[in-house]
């Protein structure tokens, strides 16, 4: 019985690999307006956060929302959050934050300048 051929022969480095981290790793922020909180509880874990406006990030290129990525105690929590708005541009979601749309999840130094 003949052997399938192989795309990626086995004496290359990379054979198997699924993932190849290309830069440092991002750290994420939830950014809202100063006054959002006077009229929305603040969440205290983020499973709370699936009772907020928020602002989604649609996935170009397999459809879907990405979820907002947490860890507790070294544990990984992903949480799908809701919202009235979907986008594809992390600066649409940094401006509809700073209107007040609701709550984003963004970069850290997109957002670091508007945080201090």
């Amino acid at each position: 019985m003949p052997v399938p051929r192989n795309p990626c022969p086995p004496n290359r480095p990379d054979y198997g690999m699924i993932a190849v981290r290309i830069g440092p790793e991002m750290r994420q922020a939830i950014v809202r307006t100063p006054g959002y909180f006077k009229t929305h509880p603040v969440p205290k874990r983020p499973e709370d956060l699936t009772g907020h406006r928020c602002i989604n990030m649609q996935r170009v290129t397999r459809g879907g929302y990405f979820a907002w990525e947490f860890e507790r105690r070294g544990r990984e929590i992903n949480v799908r959050v809701e919202g009235r708005l979907a986008i594809n541009s992390l600066e649409i979601a940094r401006r509809a934050a700073l209107d007040g749309v609701g709550l984003a999840y963004l970069p850290d130094d997109l957002v670091e300048e508007h945080i201090r």
